[in-house]
């Protein structure tokens, strides 16, 4: 291909012209104006090219930014000529045959190599975490030689780039490996409903204007229990319980939870109007309807809150309690740490942010959904256009 800006005639005098030209639109003369013919890359900015990147608009600010448009396809990635795609993938020993493309001869063939690199990536063999624990020296140094093992994968040829005025060619090829789990954020969030589901009636019963002293003192007994120690020491007598994984983790945040949220409830319910819980009980209403309809309408909006925080708490928890075999993020932390690879510790904090601010997104939808009373589609909208919803719905009621 090839491109002259508005120039005069003795300007250009002399230039080379493109190698490659459209048989049925030839270059006859210095102002010429034939068709691009060619077989580079088309760039993001070219007009079928760009048609496949979807629509920005203020609609997609609004509901979308910033991900991809709903109209995004993702052909949008490929810069090649449609009539140079195949479909799947090519085997690496093609013939291949240039013709009128090489400045120096009219016809090029040669055949792929036929050869496909060996791409492996090294995995842990066990759980990084527990491998710190057994190996840990007394003054905390670990053997050089790391538990690791290659998995092969499996590369395909993704991309074929040929370069005639140079005489050379270029194979890219891909593969896809898996990634590990979000344990961390796993961990978190059953810690989180199992301490959460366990904090409610213990919370119940330790509340003092609801419950006689036989049922409130035992519950806050269990409340004082789980929060006299730090969830990494519990942490630590769960993986000797139970043994190292994700599993002593989640049941070392959810004692955490009962202890920070069961006296939160509590407290919350102590606050309470009796007033509307007579009201309820007058009708004859049973203890669990009095619940239902005198105390849980007064209380909701903060425990809603609580528990959110509870999340955000134990999402910041289940990076520590990997460092003592609790599962997590933390193990692989701690080992980084312990190799010096500071690159690599710097990725894992990075991803530690990335989750906290995970945790706090998702929050914010469980506040709008349960508080505010939005709908999923809410959600994806402008907040201005979800609170105008909202008072409309007031409103009518």
């Amino acid at each position: 291909t090839g491109f002259i800006g508005k120039r005069s005639g003795e300007r250009v005098e002399g230039l080379r012209l493109p190698n490659l030209e459209d048989p049925r639109n030839l270059i006859n003369a210095w102002n010429s104006r034939p068709r691009p013919a060619g077989f580079g890359f088309y760039g993001r900015s070219w007009a079928p090219r760009l048609a496949y990147a979807g629509t920005y608009d203020e609609k997609y600010m609004k509901e979308r930014h910033p991900l991809f448009p709903a109209d995004f396809s993702y052909r949008f990635f490929n810069g090649a000529h449609p009539d140079l795609q195949v479909g799947g993938y090519l085997r690496g020993d093609e013939d291949v045959d240039l013709l009128n493309v090489c400045p120096d001869t009219s016809r090029l063939h040669f055949r792929l190599p036929g050869l496909l690199p060996k791409i492996t990536v090294e995995r842990w063999e066990v759980p990084p975490e527990q491998w710190v624990q057994e190996h840990a020296g007394a003054d905390g140094s670990l053997p050089s030689e790391l538990p690791l093992v290659e998995e092969p994968l499996k590369p395909v040829l993704d991309t074929l780039v040929f370069v005639p005025d140079q005489g050379v060619f270029y194979e890219v090829f891909r593969a896809v490996c898996g990634l590990s789990s979000l344990e961390s954020l796993e961990i978190a969030v059953l810690a989180s409903a199992l301490g959460i589901a366990l904090s409610l009636p213990i919370g119940l019963c330790a509340s003092r204007n609801l419950m006689p002293a036989w049922a409130s003192w035992p519950a806050r007994l269990i409340i004082v229990a789980a929060r006299s120690f730090h969830p990494v020491i519990v942490a630590i007598l769960f993986v000797k319980a139970v043994g190292f994984g994700a599993l002593a983790g989640i049941l070392a945040l959810a004692v955490a939870s009962v202890g920070f949220a069961a006296k939160l409830f509590a407290e919350a319910i102590e606050e309470i109007s009796l007033k509307q819980v007579e009201a309820v009980r007058a009708t004859g209403a049973s203890f669990m309807g009095m619940i239902a309809y005198g105390v849980l309408p007064q209380v909701f909006a903060r425990f809603i809150g609580f528990c959110t925080y509870q999340l955000d708490s134990n999402l910041r928890n289940s990076t520590m309690v990997g460092i003592v075999g609790a599962g997590g993020i933390g193990g692989t932390l701690f080992a980084a740490f312990q190799r010096f690879d500071y690159d690599y510790v710097c990725a894992i904090l990075i991803s530690i942010i990335a989750l906290i601010m995970t945790g706090e997104i998702l929050a914010t939808y469980i506040r709008a959904i349960f508080i505010d009373g939005f709908s999923l589609g809410d959600i994806f909208r402008r907040r201005e256009r979800g609170t105008v919803s909202r008072e409309q719905h007031l409103e009518d009621d």
